[in-house]
């Protein structure tokens, strides 16, 4: 009952504080889901970012079946920009969590 000066400092004769209630930790469920997802994010952007567009198709066939497509350099881009902004989510819904309780 320490933690609430405030709330003793304007207790009525004859009042007392009967229980004192906390937030669970499930309110912060949806910046743990937002902080999850930009890690797949970011492991996606992680497996295909290292691709490179240089490999021209038609100099042989061994350099055609490796060829990178765009769409690979596509799903990278992709991958960052979704986890930075998840991960900023992820900051934003713990911190509004965190300012409430």
């Amino acid at each position: 009952m320490d933690r609430l000066p405030y709330v003793h400092s304007i207790l009525q004769p004859n009042e007392e504080v009967k229980f004192v209630g906390r937030f669970h930790w499930i309110r912060y469920m949806r910046a743990v889901t937002a902080f999850v997802l930009s890690i797949v994010c970011f492991w996606v952007a992680h497996e295909y970012g290292h691709l490179r567009f240089d490999t021209v198709p038609w100099k042989n066939i061994e350099q055609f079946q490796t060829a990178r497509t765009l769409s690979e350099g596509t799903l990278a881009l992709v991958g960052w920009v979704s986890g930075v902004i998840l991960l900023l989510a992820s900051l934003l819904l713990a911190a509004k969590v965190w300012w409430h309780q």
